[in-house]
């Protein structure tokens, strides 16, 4: 199939965010659908706008170890004045352009850890079950890209304040010296009764974009749900985070 310099991009960039909660990426038909992390991330891509309009589409598109994968499609990318090819000749996915061309072996797909699965779904989330939505806007990403580098730290607790109502976004530097509320916002503390809740969410597929929506959901007595999309190479890229509350504090009102 024949990619122009932007679709290759816009691939390469999907796939690069995948890459943080995923070692492989299995893309069926145009769209990702897999658990990640024993099965306590969901991804959904919509890839239509980069495949919409390609012929020959490929129907099963497998990445085992994409991290690896992905820096190959960048060195392609250095090229900015051609075209690109993806073809597949039943062993082999080969990338190539008008000087040089890649060979990827198709893994088994038994072989892949994290692959296209229709029952990756997290379940019903209704929307009488939001504990909070919030729009983290480009200042607050780049806040929190920033100041995880100083803390070191690639995960953000959220506390459910229920004394002030108040959910907090906290990083906390590895060795528990640093700390940082990036963001203060109501929440709907009528669900989760009179307790504070803290919970851990990765947010390194969230600095892929200028714009994340944020939401959590309550499952049950014991999880949670921390839903975040965003656009990424023009795609709708949706992650959920299935959380088991790591600290359930009484309030002391």
């Amino acid at each position: 199939m024949k990619l122009s310099h932007e679709q290759l991009k816009n691939f390469v960039n999907v796939c690069s965010v995948i890459e943080t909660v995923s070692n492989d990426i299995h893309i069926h038909n145009g769209n990702i659908k897999q658990f990640a992390r024993r099965r306590s991330f969901i991804i959904h891509v919509d890839m239509s706008s980069i495949f919409g309009n390609v012929e020959n589409m490929i129907e099963d598109i497998k990445l085992s170890a994409a991290k690896e994968r992905i820096k190959v499609f960048n060195a392609f990318l250095a090229n900015d004045s051609t075209d690109f090819y993806l073809e597949y000749d039943g062993r082999f996915y080969i990338l190539r352009d008008n000087v040089s061309s890649f060979f990827i072996r198709e893994p088994d797909v038994d072989a892949l850890e994290n692959k296209y699965d229709d029952t990756a779904s997290p379940g019903d989330l209704p929307e009488d079950k939001v504990i909070f939505e919030y729009d983290l806007d480009s200042n607050i990403l780049k806040k929190l890209k920033t100041i995880s580098e100083v803390c070191n730290s690639n995960s953000l607790d959220i506390k459910l304040m229920h004394s002030t109502g108040k959910a907090e976004l906290v990083l906390t530097g590895s060795a528990k010296v640093l700390a940082s509320t990036l963001i203060k916002f109501d929440y709907n503390k009528d669900i989760l009764g009179d307790i504070d809740v803290v919970g851990k969410v990765s947010f390194d597929c969230m600095l892929f974009s200028d714009k994340v929506k944020i939401k959590m959901y309550m499952i049950d007595d014991n999880f949670v749900a921390f839903y975040s999309e965003m656009e990424i190479g023009g795609c709708p890229v949706k992650f959920y985070q299935r959380i088991r509350y790591g600290e359930i504090i009484e309030d002391a009102e």
